[in-house]
């Protein structure tokens, strides 16, 4: 239920939060600002880069979000379940 961000070079986590979901997948948006979600649930959420705001959420589909990836130019995000 929570999602972590740590740094690469310290192994430390830096961000944590709790979404209230099982959490399956993740993705990272090429620029750097948001943080998609992906739930066991089929909802998505995305956060900001420190998880403090949701910028948005949706259920497109009923059963969990195996894979996530944003296209190179951040416009899209594909879902695989």
């Amino acid at each position: 239920m929570t999602v972590r961000i740590y740094d690469s070079k310290s192994c430390q986590q830096i961000y944590m939060t709790n979404i209230g979901k099982k959490v399956r997948s993740v993705s990272w948006r090429p620029d750097g600002s948001h943080v998609a979600v992906g739930c066991y649930d089929g909802h998505i959420k995305i956060l900001s880069c420190d998880l403090t705001t949701i910028i948005s959420e949706e259920t497109p589909t009923s059963s969990w979000i195996q894979c996530m990836a944003y296209s190179p130019d951040c416009t899209k995000l594909a879902i695989g379940k």
